[in-house]
């Protein structure tokens, strides 16, 4: 566990650089499909984390006014309309990697394992803004959105993919995982790329809320 949460960082950096640009899915099998475990939780427990995420997001963007959508902290923080962006790219990213990296090639044989506790740590560790880190020039933002119900379509096409995924696949998540290229972290499993998905979104909705708490925060 804690091995795991010391290379993060360098999974999630080495994630959004590898899978620019990825869609035909070239290069699928590279990754580390070592068996993961036996499954412990089920889709339906990640499509609802997944829509709750969605929602907290939703809620925090849909009303803002143009001033407060391009509100930023400090010349060097980004705004909302930045952020979100960023997720929506993240998660077209994910989706990639899910689909061309991850559950391509043999399932592998079950090993009994229970992984409560890694999958917990994953979670908190993705969600948790007090360790940050720069995002690589392909997840940065160039300024697509030019309002939040620009921003909100775009995001709901994404995660209404993700979530179409899981509603339909028969593949058990824990018998296939795959490493980052490059990294020296260890695989994440099916289930656990989906928990880092949705987490990624949360940790960001938390980032858009702290741009709301500045005191200098337009009025709406």
């Amino acid at each position: 566990m804690k091995r795991f949460l010391h290379v993060m960082p360098l999974l999630l950096l080495g994630f959004l650089v590898s899978c620019q640009g990825s869609e035909s899915g070239d290069g699928a099998g590279e990754g580390n499909y070592d068996v993961a475990a036996t499954y412990v939780g089920s889709n339906a427990e990640l499509i609802a984390d997944l829509q709750a995420t969605h929602e907290m997001l939703i809620e925090t963007i849909q009303y803002a006014t143009p001033e407060q959508w391009t509100f930023r902290e400090n010349e060097d923080r980004w705004n909302t309309a930045e952020v979100v962006e960023h997720i929506v790219i993240a998660e077209n990213m994910f989706y990639e990697m899910l689909t061309g990296v991850v559950f391509v090639g043999d399932a592998s044989d079950i090993i009994e394992e229970d992984l409560t506790e890694v999958d917990a740590g994953i979670a908190m560790f993705i969600r948790d803004r007090s360790t940050t880190f720069d995002a690589p020039e392909p997840a940065q933002p160039q300024g697509m959105y030019a309002t939040p119900e620009e921003a909100m379509e775009a995001f709901e096409t994404a995660r209404s993919n993700t979530i179409e995924f899981l509603t339909n696949t028969d593949l058990n998540l824990r018998a296939y995982s795959a490493s980052i290229p490059g990294s020296d972290a260890p695989p994440m499993d099916g289930h656990q790329w989906f928990i880092f998905l949705s987490g990624h979104s949360a940790r960001h909705t938390a980032q858009i809320e702290q741009i709301k708490a500045d005191s200098d925060y337009p009025v709406g």
